[in-house]
């Protein structure tokens, strides 16, 4: 069976607006920086 072209493009369409939206991907940046600064940070600035 043969999935047109044209409904690969919608469903990935789709997929991208679901799961990567700019506050996923600030929320995504705002965590890895969160954990970065948590392993560096000496144990008097994590108060």
């Amino acid at each position: 069976m043969r999935i047109p072209r044209r409904r690969y493009g919608t469903a990935g369409r789709e997929r991208v607006l679901a799961h990567y939206t700019w506050s996923r991907v600030a929320a995504g940046v705002e965590a890895v920086h969160r954990r970065v600064l948590t392993a560096h940070a000496t144990p008097k600035e994590v108060a």
